[in-house]
């Protein structure tokens, strides 16, 4: 397909090469790709962040893998269309991406926390589309794939949080401050240890998340949990998300790695845990490319 060769190109002593290309509808998607070798798509969390805060916890990987990231829709240097980012339009977006870097399949993704969410969304619209996709990989902390038990986990989120913290993000939110610091505030209680916060920015557009959230409407993509038989999960042992929540995920993936002392960012807090099982993980994977 248009501009495969030079987007999976290895890059110099692991350096980065970035890519705008054209997904459906002309949307214009930016990607960033390190390393050499069978590729890995890289799903970055949200609805609103964009991939950077997942890079440098990943570059152990480059030596054996091309690791590819992009910003979804509304995110970091991808624009947002006309009318708003949708997690409809996001996943159309990942599904082109998909059959781009995969067209022999499987197609090999990690993606965190609202990521799944947008890869189960996808792999629903390439059912429909005759174009089923064969995954491996792994999810880390995936969120829950029912809008009932994604309210849920939120909520239960929320209720940890002091209300002056909460009080402060929607100041900070609603007067316009740098996209960089609205998520200071809350970033700890996403944490085992609290002042490993300190170590992450994670900057939010407010835009696209507030656009997501208002065009979610009801879902469910239970259905399409026996996709993900050949995928890991890795979770923080204190991860924000009630493990009944996504007990539909984590009983369907081929194999499920928590980690002590973490939460949301298990790549952040435990590093040294989670190197040696993403290693494993991806060395079991052998995608044709």
């Amino acid at each position: 397909m248009p501009g495969i060769d030079g987007l999976l190109a290895p890059t110099l002593n692991g350096c980065s090469r970035a890519h705008r290309i054209c997904l459906y509808d002309l949307q214009v998607t930016d990607i960033l790709t390190f390393g050499e070798g069978p590729p890995v798509l890289v799903v970055h969390g949200g609805p609103g962040f964009d991939h950077r805060y997942l890079v440098e916890p990943l570059a152990f990987l480059r030596g054996a893998r091309t690791l590819v990231y992009f910003d979804q829709i509304g995110c970091g240097a991808t624009p947002a269309p006309a009318g708003g980012a949708t997690l409809h339009g996001t996943a159309l977006q990942l599904a082109e991406l998909i059959e781009r870097v995969f067209p022999s399949g499987p197609a090999v993704l990690l993606a965190h926390s609202w990521g799944t969410l947008v890869v189960a969304s996808a792999l629903e619209l390439s059912r429909s589309q005759g174009r089923p996709v064969s995954l491996g990989g792994v999810l880390i902390n995936p969120v829950p794939l029912t809008r009932a038990a994604f309210d849920q986990a939120r909520n239960t989120f929320q209720a940890t949080v002091p209300p002056d913290v909460l009080d402060e993000v929607l100041t900070l939110a609603q007067s316009g401050s740098s996209d960089g610091d609205i998520m200071r505030p809350l970033l700890p209680y996403y944490f085992a240890d609290k002042a490993k916060a300190r170590e992450l920015s994670l900057p939010i557009s407010m835009g696209t998340y507030a656009s997501v959230m208002a065009h979610l409407g009801d879902f469910s993509f239970l259905h399409v949990t026996p996709d993900f038989r050949d995928l890991a999960v890795m979770l923080g042992a204190a991860d924000i998300t009630p493990s009944p929540l996504i007990a539909p995920i984590t009983s369907a993936a081929r194999d499920v790695h928590v980690i002590a002392g973490a939460g949301h960012f298990p790549l952040h807090e435990q590093p040294e845990e989670c190197t040696p099982i993403l290693k494993s993980i991806f060395a079991r994977v052998s995608p044709s490319v």
